[in-house]
């Protein structure tokens, strides 16, 4: 039976005489959700053509649950597990959960006298809680039993870790945190040439990760931020170093008023080399393509007393070209 808000009795017709009944009332809000149940056990009178007879009850006896535990901890939830005593008798059970520092309202759920174990979420993450968990019988509340538990913080990786280091990439690694993640955010950004940091996301079981089209001869700076549910880790913080990909002592030699050479020791990786000398004012510029054994070349036509400047970039097999090694001449 539903009946209006504003009314606070009933009386409830048709009843067999003799007979016990178990009444529940529960408070239905705008929402639909209700409220827990109050419980009422009574019995009718028997019929009699003398004097009517009221039958009394025994109180059960109530029992509080025994080895409350909580486990299965993670930065959002955890479990909540006892052992049923007297789950014949009991109706349901009210089991209470609050932070510890009560920086947030108290929650209730109520549980099915068969199920002995609750999982709580969501919480909040590196937060302990205080649970309990009452017993609720026909006439009324069991014995309390509580039990502490703390969710997991929000652990960072650890331990990054850099290896295979070639002249545009580098592999990093990192030992997993102990709480469960969503995946890991990697950030890395140049810190010797200019360059806009670049981030990507991995799934939950990655750890480790091949950063790929990086300039050579670079220190970047990197970071791996481990996600969760309710938010993201501190970062694991890190440095690490391409190899250089270019030509060492570069000079020029034989100086004229129409040519210039240049020498250089080569890269022991290149497979070829791209020549560019440029007039310092830009009006006049060459380009040539050496194989990776070439150490020295010289330029023609060149105007006379005229400042150039040579620039030597080193290329692998790949096609990946490290940066320019230069040197000013002037004719």
């Amino acid at each position: 039976v539903l009946v209006n808000g504003n009314i606070n009795t009933y009386l409830i017709k048709g009843l067999e005489p003799a007979s016990e009944y178990e009444i529940l009332l529960a408070a239905v809000y705008a929402n639909e959700v209700e409220s827990d149940e109050v419980i009422l056990i009574e019995t009718t009178a028997k019929r009699t053509t003398t004097v009517a007879t009221t039958t009394t009850r025994t109180i059960t006896p109530r029992y509080a649950v025994k080895n409350l535990r909580i486990d299965e901890e993670t930065t959002f939830s955890m479990r909540v597990s006892w052992q049923a005593v007297d789950s014949r008798n009991v109706r349901h059970y009210r089991l209470i959960y609050i932070s510890a520092k009560g920086d947030r309202a108290e929650e209730t759920r109520t549980v099915p006298s068969g199920q002995t174990s609750l999982v709580l979420q969501p919480l909040l993450s590196d937060t302990e809680y205080k649970v309990t968990i009452i017993p609720v019988y026909p006439d009324g509340d069991g014995p309390v039993s509580s039990q502490m538990g703390r969710t997991l913080p929000l652990s960072a990786p650890k331990n990054l870790r850099v290896s295979e280091e070639w002249y545009n990439r580098f592999r990093i690694s990192w030992d997993v945190p102990p709480s469960p993640t969503m995946g890991y955010r990697v950030v890395y950004q140049p810190l010797s040439a200019p360059g806009q940091a670049l981030e990507t996301f991995v799934g939950e079981d990655v750890n480790t990760m091949l950063i790929l089209n990086l300039l050579s001869g670079t220190e970047y700076s990197v970071k791996v931020i481990a996600s969760y549910t309710t938010g993201s880790s501190e970062a694991l913080s890190g440095k690490a170093k391409t190899l250089y990909l270019g030509v060492s002592n570069l000079s020029t030699y034989q100086v004229r008023m129409t040519g210039v050479c240049a020498q250089w020791v080569p890269h022991r990786h290149a497979s070829s080399y791209r020549l560019v000398i440029q007039s310092v004012t830009g009006s006049q510029k060459q380009e040539t393509k050496l194989g990776g054994g070439a150490s020295r070349h010289c330029f023609n036509n060149l105007k006379p007393n005229t400042e150039y400047k040579i620039s030597v970039y080193s290329q692998l097999q790949d096609g990946t070209e490290g940066p320019a090694v230069t040197a000013n001449v002037k004719t």
